[in-house]
């Protein structure tokens, strides 16, 4: 997650039984995979994962050996991917396969029809994905509704509006290129050199500060140096700072974004100030009649590279109905009704075009499904850009 424009941090990862003090990217990781499998417990109720058919032998539509159901096999039951669909060019999707897989091992067990069997591997799996966004948003003291939900993996576009819907999100951003979105970030970042030094102390107007300034300026020295040996120029290396401080007694810290240069008495009551605004954001309450303690102090030195000139789609000429494809019955919501549904390849859309519900998009490598109430409108940076319908 990030908030303006910057990256979520995870400073409480425990490693068996061991806390680890370094930083790292706040990922949440639950099993909610294509092939994680649905399966009922021993309470006679439907699970879905931690358990995965993984690639091999994968899901029982694979081919592959496999025949528990999974959550692709259920995409393919719900009418979302296209029976006999070639995967990868080594993968030829079975959707009969699929449908016994569900019903032996689901509808008839729960005794319930196969297409609400279906239909609650799919709701399940979007449940485990939406209780990971409550983890990194509610319980860090941020509001989902005021982000926008980013979709990446090229099997999250069948997934992504349900999450939209249950977290109250109202704009949904899809890459065409959402199946290889974690490479092409790895190509375009930036590189990050971090610096973490204990500083205790207390933080107020009257503090001494040479110490702290002192340590400040050795760890953004390291970074620095790093960069230039890194062959960066020092125009193209930006330095960030924060510090994790607490009220005096308490156990947890806050992490606090700090103002660059030499700090001084203005520097520190802008520091308290952020450090109560956060603390209320965090936990609904502030004290700022308590003593503030610095705990830890963090230096990000940051050398910026040259990012690519994007080719920029262009403009969509004519009815998107020149796009259709086919059609094919889907189940889109509890309803349970099969609702003959527009399909459209994506890569015949033209910057500036939308499509509302109800909707199928195939791209090369994603799969979209537009849901009652929405619709997509593909930006001229191949982003589709999905918000509530007017």
């Amino acid at each position: 997650m990030a908030k303006s424009g910057r990256t979520s941090l995870n400073r409480d990862i425990d490693f068996l039984r061991n806390r680890i003090g370094v930083p790292m990217i706040h990922v949440e990781t639950l099993g909610a995979g294509g092939g994680s499998i649905g399966h009922v417990n021993n309470f006679g109720m439907l699970e879905v994962g931690p358990q995965s058919a993984g690639a091999t032998p994968g899901p029982a539509s694979y081919g592959k050996g496999g025949e528990l159901p999974t959550v692709t096999d259920a995409n393919l039951v719900l009418g979302y991917l296209e029976p006999d669909a070639v995967l990868g060019g080594c993968v030829t999707l079975d959707k009969d396969k699929a449908l016994q897989a569900v019903q032996k091992h689901i509808a008839d067990p729960l005794k319930i029809d196969l297409a609400h069997a279906a239909f609650g591997i799919s709701a399940i799996v979007n449940q485990n994905m939406a209780n990971g966004i409550r983890r990194i948003t509610i319980e860090k003291g941020y509001d989902p509704r005021d982000f926008a939900l980013i979709c990446a993996g090229g099997a999250g576009g069948m997934h992504i509006v349900d999450l939209a819907e249950e977290m109250g999100i109202g704009t949904i951003l899809i890459p065409k290129i959402a199946s290889c979105l974690c490479a092409f970030g790895q190509i375009i970042s930036d590189i990050k050199y971090n610096y973490l030094a204990t500083q205790m102390m207390i933080i107020a107007p009257d503090s001494e500060l040479q110490s702290l300034n002192a340590t400040l300026h050795e760890l953004e020295s390291l970074g620095v140096q790093k960069l230039l040996e890194d062959g960066f120029a020092e125009d193209d290396i930006i330095i960030e700072r924060t510090m994790e401080m607490r009220y005096v007694g308490q156990v947890h810290e806050c992490n606090v974004l700090i103002p660059n240069g030499k700090l001084d008495v203005d520097s520190v009551q802008t520091i308290l100030e952020a450090f109560h605004h956060r603390h209320k954001e965090l936990y609904t309450y502030d004290e700022r009649d308590n003593k503030v303690e610095l705990v830890n102090i963090e230096v990000a030195v940051i050398g910026k590279i040259s990012k690519p000139k994007l080719p920029e789609l262009a403009k969509q000429q004519g009815d998107v109905s020149q796009a259709q494809v086919g059609s094919r019955e889907m189940i889109m919501d509890q309803e349970y009704e099969w609702i003959d549904t527009p399909i459209y390849n994506g890569e015949e859309f033209g910057a500036g075009a939308i499509v509302a519900w109800p909707a199928l998009i195939q791209e090369p490598t994603t799969t979209i499904v537009i849901k009652k109430g929405w619709q997509a409108e593909l930006h001229e940076t191949g982003t589709y850009k999905l918000t509530k319908a007017a």
